[in-house]
């Protein structure tokens, strides 16, 4: 075996080692050999003899070789080792390389999760965080390296974009200080945006830290415009200064602007530079900075209500109107004198009611693009808990999580899930599209996760207090799992032993929640075998409370469980029965209209679900695949597909892209019915238990919370044709939370949705007879596009129209038989085609004479002339129609009219024969990559020998 280079022949056994789980030492190594032997190989009691060794060969041009490899390792180990001796940073950097090429602001953790998921292996934090700062000094260079090319890195940008300018400056010691520059193409653009300018800094985290203050402009479309960027050693007085001398000296384009408008925080810096550098300027302070600075005072002077007062001011600041601006500053009087002396002390440069035209409508220093979306958990929490033994296996089996137990970890791609969020509507639970409306429905939850959809809707009664079942929630704790988190004990991570903390069970006085790292630190254990029956049942209890708070029903926080679910868990073969799919799916429903406020800037509920289930459906921001499709699921959910070491890369994309490519979305990039028969022969049984209910129109019942599942508004995902007059969720449905009812018996608050819910006999009610009828494909449009095709399709209307009138007649002759033929032939192509035929032979009678069988085809055709965007959306309607409604006749002009209104004949001509040949001959390329709900594979053609 041969390698290019030594560094190839190191990784490559490095990788060997630890896929078979095996370690060796370095004993000779130089630029032309390198000699590894067995790391017991000096063991007393069983020794491993195993040598390999490697040398440059001279005779093969350079390439270092195997030479020898002596003896077998007879020092396998079946448990891996966490600190294993090959498992080092560089090793690690050399596998993260090419994600670090496409992201760079990849996570220590995730990389943690990246390797654990390859190689089964567990990293520590800095060891992660090595390897990534290894990765990137390969990638771009030392940071040493790049201030010392810094000045020919410079000139290069003013030698490719003319019109560049930069300023460096130093110190007496030749050591960088702060670097300025504008790019040439801002400098001319910027003329043709709005004078304003926001002036704001951001902390710099290299490794020699500093600080970047921009100036940013806004253009016609209020989108953000850079003018000039600086690199100074803080955020200091003398640095804005500076960087305000620059602009000043550098860019006259900005000086002789006139009617210009600074705006930025109250830094010292920048009032002192606005007003000795740009005394003519005026200069508006940050309406977002000062709402901060106002909160902070708020909560300083003990006031409660913070965001009532935060709003008033930020309306008084955002308003032109005088008399409402007195309002509010009247308001905040009423509530404290010393809240409006502080604004009042801020002077008139904070509120716009006499600068309208100085802001040009511009409040802040840099305007909101949209937050993105944090995911408050997510399964790189699960691999916390790894799960190896199989009596454990089994019993997961047995409760029905072994399909999510499989699931390994899965990077969020959180500008995609905004995107989803924005087009989400609360009022029908339904993601509104281009394409139409689509939703996670009860048969993603099964396929995707493979939990049970079917059964009692997953609430139960109130069982803690006084009088009840247990008297307190440490009570329940101690019998279900045998304890309960105690503040005054230190805990220690089972996985690193220099990891300590203190817990304690819920907020303030309510005990209801327990931490999630509680019970992994306290339950998790190499093997389960040993343990009696109670107190393995305890365990498992504990690993279910851990899958519901960080996979399947998070909430906000990410790290605590509220303990109402362990009181079902007593028996866990009933609690096997409950629909935990449906549970899953209100959750997620709730969230995602939550995560639809303003205000949130992160979604809980079961995120995984989100993304997979988009892409499953869409082809919007979908990674590929290593293995072709379909992939052997071996009886597992189809979410296991999606795991991380089965994705060749993630796509790179951001929040922006996402909304042009959603607003843009065609049908041909949707997959309405992912789930093929072929997958759903190799998935685990529990997915399809619960298909009945696929269809459902039902409340779907998560303890608290409720929410309706409404599959009629999204038909074609069944392979049914859509309609129009479904009606959204009962207006008087109002959604409730636990908040002031800490004490309510919630089996008795929704008794009447949980009497929906188990009625399975009013599943399909809501569907009309033809519904209920199987599943049938949509006829296809056809479009004569080629003349040819064309000629046809007048052949066939004008044999229909001629023998429409002796269709289905009894006499039995030869030429009744055969017209009984021809017209069952006609209702059999209607039945698999649509053809638009509406006012045909309308049109064709003004101008031409009736079609006969003898006659000769016209060269000219008229009718129907639009062609569908869309294939198999069945019938298209007619743009262009010949018949113009009289009151568009009144302020519609011809010239911005299509022809095809005045004009009933369209002339085209007909390509020349050999570009027809051409276009005939023209190669069709495959796909490039194999993607999900493809039933098709690219044939590629063979070679010729």
């Amino acid at each position: 075996m041969c390698f290019t280079r030594k560094t190839d022949l190191q990784f490559a056994l490095q990788g060997w080692a630890i896929k078979n789980n095996v370690q060796y030492i370095v004993i000779a190594s130089n630029r032309t050999k390198f000699t590894i032997v067995c790391a017991k190989h000096d063991c007393p009691v069983y020794p491993c003899l195993w040598r390999l060794h490697s040398a440059q060969s001279k005779r093969l041009g350079g390439v270092w070789k195997i030479s020898s490899i002596k003896n077998q390792h007879r020092c396998v180990s079946p448990i891996l080792d966490s600190g294993h001796r090959q498992c080092n940073s560089q090793f690690i950097s050399f596998y993260i390389l090419p994600t670090i090429r496409k992201h760079m602001d990849l996570k220590p953790r995730e990389i943690i999760g990246r390797m654990e998921s390859k190689f089964n292996i567990k990293v520590s934090y800095m060891k992660a965080w090595d390897a990534r700062r290894k990765a990137i000094k390969v990638v771009f260079g030392s940071w040493e390296e790049s201030y010392r090319t810094l000045n020919l890195f410079m000139d290069a940008v003013a030698s490719v974009m003319p019109g560049t300018v930069y300023r460096i400056q130093s110190t007496q010691t030749n050591r960088f200080q702060r670097l300025f520059w504008t790019f040439g193409p801002s400098i001319t653009g910027w003329k043709y945006c709005r004078p304003v300018l926001s002036l704001d800094g951001t902390f710099l985290l290299g490794k020699y830290r500093g600080t970047l203050l921009t100036t940013i402009g806004m253009d016609a479309n209020n989108g953000l415009y850079p003018l000039a960027f600086t690199v100074v050693e803080s955020e200091c007085t003398e640095s804005w200064i500076w960087f305000l001398r620059q602009v000043n000296e550098l860019l006259p384009v900005v000086t002789k602007r006139p009617n210009l408008c600074i705006i930025s925080d109250r830094h010292a810096g920048l009032v002192r530079g606005c007003r000795e550098i740009f005394p003519n300027v005026a200069h508006r302070y940050c309406l977002r900075h000062l709402r901060e600075n106002f909160k902070k005072a708020i909560r300083q002077m003990g006031i409660g209500d913070v965001d009532f007062l935060c709003q008033k001011m930020y309306a008084a600041g955002n308003t032109d109107d005088k008399a409402f601006f007195n309002r509010c500053m009247e308001d905040m009087r009423r509530i404290k004198v010393d809240i409006h002396q502080w604004l009042v002390d801020r002077d008139v440069k904070w509120h716009q009611t006499n600068d309208v035209a100085e802001r040009k409508g511009q409040l802040v220093s840099l305007p909101e693009r949209g937050t993105i979306l944090e995911a408050a958990s997510h399964l790189l929490m699960v691999h916390d808990w790894p799960v190896n033994c199989p009596r454990f296996m089994e019993a997961l089996r047995l409760v029905g999580l072994d399909c999510v137990s499989q699931m390994r970890y899965l990077r969020m791609d959180h500008h995609l899930l905004t995107a989803l969020v924005e087009r989400w509507s609360p009022q029908t639970n339904s993601f509104h599209l281009t394409v139409g409306e689509m939703t996670i429905t009860l048969q993603d939850v099964a396929m995707i996760l493979g939990v049970n959809i079917d059964g009692p809707a997953l609430v139960g009664h109130t069982v803690v207090g006084a009088g009840r079942r247990w008297l307190s929630w440490p009570d329940c704790c101690d019998d279900l799992l045998g304890s309960h988190p105690l503040a005054d004990v230190v805990y220690r991570d089972p996985f690193d032993h220099r990891i300590t903390s203190r817990f304690r069970m819920g907020q303030a006085h309510a005990q209801t929640c327990i931490p999630l790292r509680w019970l992994r630190w306290t339950f998790w254990r190499d093997s389960y075998l040993d343990l009696n029956d109670m107190d393995f049942w305890r365990h498992v209890r504990a690993y279910i409370l851990f899958i519901l708070g960080c996979h399947l029903l998070p909430d906000t926080s990410g790290s605590e469980i509220h303990l109402q679910y362990l009181t079902i868990m007593e028996d866990l073969a009933v609690f096997s029965t409950y629909s935990l799919g449906g549970a899953v799916l209100a959750h997620l429903y709730r969230e995602l209209g939550e995560a639809t406020r303003p205000s949130r800037a992160n979604i809980a509920g079961c995120i995984n679900l989100l993304q997979i289930w988009a892409w499953e459906h869409l082809h919007v921001g979908r990674p590929l695949l290593r293995v072709p499709f379909p992939v052997e699921l071996d009886g597992l959910s189809v979410g296991f597909r999606w795991n991380e070491d089965r994705l060749r890369e993630l796509p790179v994309g951001n929040l922006i892209t996402y909304r042009d490519e959603l607003d843009g979305l065609l049908d041909s990039q949707v997959i309405w019915q992912p789930y093929t028969p072929d997958i759903q022969a190799q998935v685990a049984q529990i997915c399809l238990s619960g298909a009945d209910i696929w269809t459902a129109r039902v409340p779907l019942i998560s303890w608290k919370r409720v929410e309706w599942h409404l599959p009629d508004r999204v038909l074609r995902q069944f392979g049914l044709c859509p309609r129009t007059d479904i009606q959204p969720m009962d207006p008087s449905f109002k959604r409730v939370d636990g908040r002031g009812k800490p004490d309510m018996d919630w089996m008795l608050y929704h008794q009447a949705h949980i009497a929906v819910w188990e009625i399975h006999t009013l599943y399909k009610s809501w569907a009309t007879l033809y519904m209920l009828k199987a599943p049938v494909e949509a006829p296809t449009t056809a479009y004569p596009r080629a003349p040819s095709e064309r000629l046809l399709r007048d052949f066939f209307l004008g044999t229909e129209q001629a023998l429409q009138q002796h269709f289905n007649g009894i006499d039995d002759t030869p030429q009744q038989r055969d017209i009984n033929t021809i017209a069952e032939l006609c209702r059999g192509l209607r039945r698999q085609m649509y053809i638009e035929d509406q006012g045909y032979f309308e049109d064709r009678g003004e101008h031409e004479a009736p079609f006969s069988m003898t006659q000769e085809p016209p060269h000219q055709y008229s009718g129907y002339v639009g062609p569908s965007s869309y294939p198999d959306q069945g019938p298209s309607t007619d743009l262009f129609s010949s018949q113009v409604p009289t009151d568009l006749e009144a302020y519609l002009s011809p010239d911005f009219v299509p022809s095809s209104i005045h004009t009933d004949d369209i002339a085209e001509e007909e390509a020349p024969e050999e570009e027809q040949h051409m276009l005939r001959q023209r190669p069709r390329r495959p796909p490039q990559h194999y993607t999900p709900g493809t039933d098709a594979l690219p044939q590629r053609p063979r070679r010729r020998r």
